[in-house]
C-alpha cells in the first residue's frame, strides 16, 4: 500500500497521524521519504492531519484544533493519492466526481470543469454519496458552507485548492499558489524569497507553475527567460527585476 521512492513532494510539510492506522510504520517511513516530518500534536505549523477514514464528527483533540485552524485533514487513501507519482499524461482523476465550494483563486468555474475533465474526472453541482472530492478556498470553521457541511456528513475529503492540484501535478512540478503570490505583492522580501523558490526549483530539474498546472510547461519556459534576464540586469545594473512574478500571474488570471 505504502510506497517508499525517493521523491520530496512532502519536503518541509509537518503530518500528524490521528488515531491507529495500519502498517503504522511502513505509512511513517512513506511520509519521511517523502520529505515529511511527523509530529504527535497539531499546531499551526502542521500541514495535514491524517485518519485512517475520514470520520466526521470527530472527538479528537487533533481533529478539533485542525478544524479550528483551517488545516488540511484527509484519509489515508486521499493522502496516499496526492504523493503517488504521476506522469505529465495520467488521468489522476479518472471515473472521480468533484464538486467545488465557493469561489476558488485559481480558476473559474468553466475552467475548473475543463481542468478536472482534462485529467479524466466530472464535476457536479452539488455534494451526494457519489462524490469523491470537495475542492474549496479555506478550510477555516468560519467557511463552512452547505456544501462542506454534507460533505462531513458523509465523510467526503474536503481538500484545498492547492492539496487537489498537488494530487494531480507530476511531482517535478513547484506549485506557487496563488495565495504565495498575492502576499509576495505586498512585501518586496516575500517576493525576492519567492523568486529564490522558483530558482532554486529550476537548478534542481523542477518545473513551475502558478496557480494550477494546466500550462507549466509555459511557466516553466518564462521562468527560466526571466531568470536568464535578472541575471543579465543584476550584472549591468545591479537591479533585478522582483516582479515579475506577480505580472506574469496577472496574465493567467
Amino acid at each position: 500500500m505504502y510506497t517508499t521512492q525517493d521523491s520530496k513532494v512532502l519536503e518541509g510539510k509537518v503530518i500528524v497521524i490521528d488515531g491507529r492506522l495500519p502498517n503504522r510504520n511502513r505509512f511513517e517511513d512513506h511520509i519521511k521519504s517523502h520529505g515529511g516530518r511527523i509530529t504527535k500534536s497539531v499546531s499551526t505549523k502542521t500541514d495535514y492531519l491524517v485518519q485512517r477514514i475520514l470520520n466526521s464528527p470527530s472527538t479528537t483533540n487533533n481533529f478539533r484544533k485542525a478544524r479550528e485552524l483551517g488545516i488540511q485533514i484527509m484519509d489515508v487513501k486521499t493522502f496516499q493519492e496526492m504523493t503517488s507519482p504521476k506522469s505529465d499524461d495520467s488521468q489522476t482523476l479518472e471515473g472521480k466526481v468533484v464538486v467545488a465550494s465557493g469561489k476558488l483563486t485559481s480558476m473559474i468555474g468553466k475552467q475548473f470543469r475543463d481542468y478536472v475533465k482534462s485529467h479524466g474526472g466530472r464535476t457536479q453541482g452539488t455534494v451526494s454519496p457519489k462524490t469523491d472530492y470537495l475542492v474549496q478556498c479555506d478550510l477555516s470553521a468560519s467557511s463552512e458552507t452547505g456544501k462542506s457541511e454534507n460533505a462531513r456528513e458523509l465523510n467526503i475529503p474536503i481538500l484545498t485548492e492547492t492539496t487537489f492540484f498537488k494530487m494531480i501535478l507530476p511531482h517535478d512540478v513547484t506549485l506557487i499558489t496563488p495565495a504565495e503570490i498575492n502576499k509576495s505583492k505586498r512585501s518586496k522580501r516575500e517576493m525576492a524569497d519567492l523568486l529564490d523558490r522558483v530558482e532554486q526549483s529550476l537548478i534542481s530539474g523542477c518545473r513551475v507553475s502558478f496557480g494550477n498546472d494546466a500550462d507549466y510547461e509555459r511557466d516553466t519556459l518564462k521562468a527560466r527567460e526571466q531568470l536568464a534576464n535578472d541575471t543579465d540586469k543584476k550584472r549591468r545594473l545591479g537591479k533585478p527585476d522582483k516582479y515579475w512574478i506577480a505580472r506574469r500571474f496577472s496574465k493567467l488570471s
